[in-house]
């Protein structure tokens, strides 16, 4: 016997809209907002990053901010962002976070080699993480 299995789903649809606002050389604020629909349920969020600090000690031409498949470059690195994530979903009431990061860094000639990140949320909750970074010449 040979029992063959199908999900139906309703197409997904997704509309994501990035916007960036700079101070100078360096990013100061990015919004990712998104309208989606997917197996009948409509909703929307937007994720509002504040970049509240820069480095402003070192020229680093070289840093990247990478959010939701679009790259960005600011002149200095930043030191703290804090982000704002809103969500709304037909027939559930709004949701809202919020959660700020600090970071620090390990440069080798203006490339950041390691970068330490501590993560505070609005529940009191923490945690840090290091990235290292290797470069291929």
């Amino acid at each position: 016997m040979v029992e063959k299995r199908t999900k139906s789903r309703e197409i997904s649809t997704q509309i994501i809209t990035i916007t960036y606002k700079y101070n100078g050389d360096n990013i100061a604020e990015q919004v990712v907002s998104s309208d989606f629909e997917e197996d009948g349920m409509k909703g929307s969020y937007t994720v509002k990053t504040t970049f509240d600090k820069y480095d402003t000690k070192s020229y680093n031409p070289y840093y990247k901010s990478f959010e939701g498949g679009a790259i960005t470059s600011s002149k200095n690195l930043p030191l703290e962002t804090t982000s704002v994530s809103s969500m709304i979903i037909k027939d559930y009431p709004p949701f809202t976070f919020t959660v700020k990061c600090e970071y620090s860094y390990t440069l080798e000639k203006n490339y950041p080699t390691e970068i330490r990140t501590f993560i505070l949320d609005d529940d009191g909750e923490s945690e840090e993480y290091t990235t290292f970074i290797e470069y291929k010449k």
